[in-house]
C-alpha cells in the first residue's frame, strides 16, 4: 500500500532490503496462486464429470485430461513453493516503519524528552556495565564471541547464579 514510504524508511535506516523486489515477488505469487486455483477447479470439474455413466472413449479422455491437470498442478505448486520462499527471503530484511515522532539521523539527532531526578556526581569516573562485568570476571565475551559471534557473552560465577535465581523467581510467580 505504501511502497514509497517503505523504500524511504529502508534508506533512512541504512537497510539493504529491496521492498520493490518483495512486492514484485508477492504479485507473482498472487497471480500464480490464482492460476493454481483455476487449475484445481478445472481438475475438480473433470473429476465430477467422471462420476456419471458415459462411453469408454469419453471416460478415457476425461482420465487423460485429469492426469494432465494433475501433472500441471504439481509443477505449479512446486513453483508456488519456491516463489513463496523467495518472497519470504526478500521480505525478511525489510525493517519496520519508523514512528513519525522519532528524530531522523544518528545519535546526534537524539533528544532528551525529560529527565527524572538530578544527575549524580561521582568522585571517580563511573564504569559502564561491560567494564564492571569484566572487572568482576562474571562474563566471558571472548569465548562466546568465538562460538556465537560478536555482541554475545556467557555469564559466569555470580552472574550465572543471579540469572538462574531470577528465572526461578519468575517461574514461581507465574
Amino acid at each position: 500500500d505504501n511502497l514509497e514510504a517503505v523504500v524511504a524508511n529502508c534508506l533512512e535506516r541504512n537497510s539493504h532490503a529491496d521492498p520493490r523486489r518483495a512486492v514484485e515477488l508477492y504479485e507473482e505469487f498472487v497471480a500464480l496462486q490464482s492460476r493454481v486455483n483455476d487449475v484445481q477447479s478445472e481438475r475438480n470439474a473433470t473429476a465430477k464429470a467422471m462420476k456419471g455413466r458415459m462411453e469408454a472413449e469419453e471416460r478415457a479422455a476425461l482420465v487423460d485430461k485429469g492426469k494432465a491437470l494433475k501433472e500441471q498442478l504439481a509443477g505449479m505448486e512446486a513453483e508456488l513453493g519456491a516463489l513463496e520462499v523467495a518472497m519470504q527471503e526478500a521480505g525478511r530484511p525489510i525493517p519496520n516503519l519508523t514512528h513519525p515522532d522519532v528524530p531522523r539521523g544518528g545519535e546526534e539527532a537524539s533528544a532528551v524528552l525529560h529527565t527524572v531526578g538530578a544527575q549524580r556526581e561521582f568522585g571517580f569516573e563511573p564504569k559502564d556495565h561491560v567494564q564492571l562485568a569484566e572487572g568482576l570476571d562474571i562474563v566471558d565475551f571472548t569465548t562466546a564471541g568465538t562460538v556465537s559471534g560478536q555482541k554475545f557473552y556467557y555469564l559466569k560465577k555470580e552472574a550465572a547464579m543471579l540469572e538462574m535465581a531470577l528465572v526461578n523467581w519468575t517461574m514461581q510467580k507465574l
